[in-house]
């Protein structure tokens, strides 16, 4: 089975590109920081190690547009997708290969205010729905307390 869930923030503003035969693609790095103690991490930074993994990704269709529509750096972002490689030859001839995380699924997670529980979801077409419109729908179904149902 060749399945990646990973959640972190975009290392800088995503670009959308196009190739020649009009597919959307967008290639992205994420900031995931590693799981380890404060005092682990203090240690780690004090010594130049890294303290968060920076795998490369790659996006699709619809969702390409979308991540670089909405989507800029700092931006946290889960995915949902597989590891692929790839290979090409370099100007040298050399061969070159590129290990990566290609997305299936994406989401933008917008930051709620510390009082408030949870992130809410965006998604580029999926039936994710915010916090706020599932409030609003709440609303909406009690003030038709006449409906049968």
């Amino acid at each position: 089975m060749n399945r990646v869930t990973l959640s972190g923030r975009l290392t800088k503003d995503p670009e959308l590109r196009t190739t020649s035969g009009g597919k959307s693609v967008c290639s992205f790095n994420l900031a995931i920081d590693k799981k380890m103690s404060a005092e682990k991490r203090d240690a780690a930074k004090a010594n130049g190690e890294p303290t968060a993994d920076f795998p490369l990704c790659q996006v699709w269709g619809h969702d390409a547009e979308y991540l670089c529509n909405y989507g800029h750096k700092g931006s946290r972002v889960e995915i949902d997708g597989r590891i692929s490689t790839r290979s090409y030859d370099d100007r040298d001839g050399r061969k070159v290969y590129v290990t990566e995380v290609v997305a299936d699924e994406l989401q933008l997670v917008r930051e709620q205010p510390k009082e408030d529980a949870g992130p809410a979801y965006i998604t580029g077409g999926g039936n994710s729905y915010t916090k706020d419109q599932i409030s609003q729908d709440i609303a909406a179904d009690e003030a038709n307390d006449d409906l049968p149902f």
